[in-house]
């Protein structure tokens, strides 16, 4: 028989409190929206439904980051910090 060792590693996600969308077809228009511009600014991307700015500052997101640059997280309290 070969002489091999064999471990197994069980890795478990581990996230503290998941962040919920209170409205999943907002949150779906806004990943949607800032997705189809991805090279462009959070703030221009979003621009034509983030309307006030100080939902950036309310959300505690730099409005210069990219979209591929954001987690999930990020996109629920810009969808929740938005009301159409």
């Amino acid at each position: 028989p070969p002489k091999v060792w064999s471990q197994m590693v069980k890795c478990v996600p581990f996230i503290e409190k998941p962040v919920i969308a209170n409205d999943e077809a907002r949150f779906a228009e806004i990943v949607r929206t800032a997705f189809s511009h991805r090279r462009k600014t959070l703030h221009n991307a979003l621009k034509s439904l983030i309307t006030n700015p100080s939902i950036w500052e309310k959300c505690h997101i730099d409005a210069n980051l990219r979209p591929e640059n954001c987690s999930v997280d990020m996109f629920v309290k810009i969808s929740n910090a938005v009301g159409f």
